[in-house]
């Protein structure tokens, strides 16, 4: 039995992402399981008449963490794929994923990310910079799992519900518990990445303020400000002048990004819904 678990917010095209997942073909018992607090969410998911889809409403918002609580307790899947409700999954995608688990040895799998923004845009070559990046260092890490699409075996019971990062903690507890990982880089999904400064920065501070979070709880400083990207590769994606400057605005905002982060986690101490900001231009 397979569980598919999405987390939605404020998600319009959900019905699209669940027609997305009903065409994997998978071959396995699966269910999909839907977490929101958003009635016109739930309404859109409700709306894509299946037996293998389920809704579940939230009574308030409580944040992600939550809404993946909830589904490690009602999952039925003995492995859970996690997704987003704003991405499109590749062809074939699940299947390659699931393909790793007849390893019993194996614990997690994640896939690899490409940007649907074009690369002739600055935003657009933030995000192939950014993406091709995290694929180099899966490809050494595959324990270094993206939200976006990723399965595990049916072994964990909560994570910290002020988790920014859930993603990372999913994958460190099953480090811990003593299994292995695979980066099935032909496991495609695509990702919208921000289109405007004000969304890059509320999803990179709350990723960054979950870096600290990371360093905290396991000790591990695998995802850092300079480990996450390497300087002396990011260099060789400037094939033009105007690239040059988007290599500086880029290192600008990120490093004012860890800044902020810093300033909502350790300072302002601020709450989980508070740092949770969607990023609209990604939907």
């Amino acid at each position: 039995m397979i569980t598919v678990a999405i987390a939605a917010y404020v998600e319009p095209g959900i019905d699209k992402m669940l027609k997305n997942i009903l065409s994997q073909k998978i071959k396995q018992r699966f269910e999909i399981i839907v977490v929101t607090p958003d009635k016109s969410t739930a309404a859109q998911a409700k709306s894509v008449r299946s037996r293998n889809v389920r809704v579940i409403m939230e009574e308030k918002r409580e944040g992600k963490p939550a809404a993946i609580n909830r589904i490690l307790k009602q999952a039925k899947g003995d492995i859970i794929i996690f997704t987003d409700a704003d991405v499109v999954i590749g062809k074939d995608a699940i299947t390659k994923i699931l393909a790793h688990f007849k390893d019993r040895k194996v614990g997690l799998v994640s896939s690899h990310l490409l940007p649907t923004n074009p690369p002739d845009t600055m935003f657009g070559f933030w995000a192939h910079l950014l993406y091709d990046q995290g694929h180099e260092i899966r490809l050494n890490n595959p324990f270094f799992a993206s939200g976006n699409l990723f399965a595990i075996r049916n072994l964990i019971k909560e994570i910290p519900k002020n988790a920014l990062v859930d993603d990372f903690v999913i994958a460190k507890e099953i480090e811990k518990k003593g299994f292995s990982a695979v980066y099935e880089r032909d496991a495609h999904v695509f990702v919208n990445f921000p289109t405007n400064i004000k969304d890059f920065l509320a999803q990179r501070r709350r990723t960054f303020a979950g870096y600290y979070q990371i360093k905290a709880w396991y000790g591990s400083g695998e995802r850092s400000l300079l480990k996450e990207v390497k300087p002396k590769t990011v260099l060789a994606y400037c094939k033009k002048p105007i690239h040059y400057v988007w290599l500086a605005e880029l290192a600008f905002y990120r490093v004012l990004a860890w800044l902020l982060a810093f300033w909502d986690l350790k300072m302002k101490k601020k709450r989980l819904e508070e740092m949770w900001v969607p990023a609209e231009s990604t939907k």
